[in-house]
């Protein structure tokens, strides 16, 4: 027996005793109004995580109240919310729960993190009654990311989404066809430009997706912007409810894992890595349930769709009419092969395929540096620089799946560039980092990685001590100089202040075929 696993499961009883339900046998409630710090015990990997709790006095009446979900920023924590802004007092005076994740700290609210916002989420509805009409997800910076990122990952599980000073998954908005985003930003911001929110925006309106854009003059990063907001916050979210059966749905994802809403569920995407789309709308008129694909291999419906129950309608997949198959089955599977789709029914919903690519015993102790390195030798340079918030620092998973290694990195399509520099040029980039590298990524990393805490600078005088006459660049016998290949993703390139060029190789391309070819676990 795993005794660690088993204490930690006996503690866990204790600190979640009675906790299952908003009122106790004595009818009073699991927790009084006011705030409450709270553990639970996380499947991921059997730790205790932390997170916030607030009760409004309204739950005394025990009737079902909304529910909104803070996330914090980048080097805050779980309490953050409550102990920098006034939301307390908002949600007292609105009637709201304020339940506060930790997300693994600065994990982006991937991974771990996103499980982690879920579960809070389980926790709060096992403890009181919950609207769940009325939930709402909320951040800023950070928070603001992960809050577009959830709503675009569980669409059918939040009213609306309010995302503050971020930037967005440009790639995945159309899943907000029903999130009624709010988006704000301080245009003097100067740690997440304000272009962030505003791309998002122009996005929504082409894709005639219903939001609301606030520019705010003058303001920058500072997190009072979240209280001198709340008021207006509050009055978008009033009339805010989750669309409960939608007779259009709108899916954009890269695994099974963020491929399902209300009565559609993606279960195996056809080339791992890249982006799949579905969209699928009740025609009214033509009683006709239309469905467009991308990069989908395997899906399935429930066989009674919103406005067309009791209807013996046709499916358009793709241009092509389908018939609803004779036989028995809530659900309609159906399947792409050599281009040719099929359908069939089925009892209940069908698994998803997620390739599994290896255990985490085969994975690099250190796999940002791994990562850096992969990356290097696939574009063949002579050094790699990639930020670190690309690549997770921990590796907490029992094993690699597709959805766990895409899960890790913020902008994993981005292009890799190349720039040919000279030994001098490349050491005074390195010198000058922090005129162009911000410092909310934390550290940049080099591959190969220079001597553990050695300055550049410091490195360059210790070469030219050690050979007197060795200049500044290597000086070839035709009198050249030597060029180092720089490689480094498409956001560096948009700082860094020398001429590159575009391989048309991307982040996420290369890692999905080293993953699971198994280089990477390798290296």
């Amino acid at each position: 027996m795993n005794w660690t696993k088993a204490l930690a499961l006996i503690v866990g009883a204790f600190l979640l005793a009675g906790t299952t339900s908003s009122r106790g046998d004595s009818g009073e409630m699991a927790l009084p109004p006011g705030e409450h710090a709270r553990n639970y015990l996380s499947g991921v990997d059997n730790t205790f995580q932390p997170w916030h709790l607030f009760v409004p006095s309204a739950a005394e009446k025990g009737e079902p109240l909304p529910l909104a979900v803070v996330l914090h920023g980048r080097g805050a924590t779980w309490q953050a919310w409550f102990h920098a802004t006034t939301v307390t007092d908002w949600a007292e005076a609105e009637g709201y729960f304020v339940a506060a994740p930790h997300g693994r700290g600065d994990w982006f609210y991937h991974g771990p993190g996103e499980q982690d916002v879920l579960d809070v989420m389980a926790e709060v509805e096992a403890l009181f009654p919950i609207d769940k009409d009325r939930v709402y997800i909320m951040g800023h910076s950070m928070g603001g990311y992960g809050a577009l990122h959830l709503a675009a990952a569980y669409p059918d599980k939040f009213a609306s989404v309010v995302a503050m000073s971020c930037w967005a998954p440009l790639d995945r908005l159309e899943n907000l066809r029903h999130a009624q985003p709010l988006l704000m930003h301080g245009l003097a911001d100067d740690v997440v430009p304000p272009e962030g929110t505003g791309l998002a925006a122009g996005r929504l309106e082409e894709l005639g997706i219903a939001h609301r854009h606030v520019p705010l003059p003058g303001r920058g990063h500072e997190s009072s912007l979240i209280s001198d907001s709340l008021l207006f916050i509050g009055e978008w979210l009033r009339d805010k409810e989750r669309t409960e059966e939608p007779r259009g749905i709108s899916l954009r994802l890269y695994t099974p894992s963020h491929g399902s809403a209300w009565w559609v569920r993606v279960l195996q995407v056809r080339t791992p890595g890249d982006l799949a789309a579905l969209d699928a709308q009740v025609l009214d008129e033509d009683e006709v349930l239309e469905i467009s694909t991308g990069n989908v291999a395997r899906f399935t419906l429930r066989r009674e769709v919103p406005g067309l129950n009791g209807v013996d309608y046709t499916v358009k997949l793709d241009g092509e009419d389908f018939a609803l198959p004779e036989e028995d089955g809530p659900w309609l599977l159906f399947e792409r092969e050599r281009r040719v789709w099929t359908v069939s029914a089925a009892e209940n919903p069908p698994g998803a395929t997620v390739p599994n690519f290896g255990v985490a015993s085969h994975v690099p102790k250190n796999m940002p540096q791994a990562i850096a390195r992969t990356l290097q030798n696939r574009v063949e340079a002579d050094a790699f620089l990639l930020p670190e918030v690309y690549a997770a620092r921990e590796v907490l998973y029992t094993h690699w799946t597709l959805d766990v290694l895409l899960d890790l990195y913020l902008h994993p399509e981005d292009e890799i560039h190349v720039a040919e520099l000279t030994s001098a040029e490349f050491d005074t980039l390195l010198e000058t980092r922090d005129d162009w590298y911000p410092g909310w990524w934390d550290e940049l990393i080099v591959s190969p990685p220079l001597p553990e805490d050695e300055d550049p600078e410091e490195a360059e005088d210790a070469d030219a001590e050690a050979d007197p006459e060795a200049g500044d660049d290597v000086v070839l016998e035709d009198g050249g100089q030597e060029f180092l290949r720089v490689a480094f993703p498409a956001v560096l390139a948009e700082k860094i202040a020398h001429e590159s060029s575009p391989t048309g190789i991307t982040v996420r391309r290369t890692l999905v075929e080293h993953v699971a070819s198994g280089q990477l676990l390798r290296e």
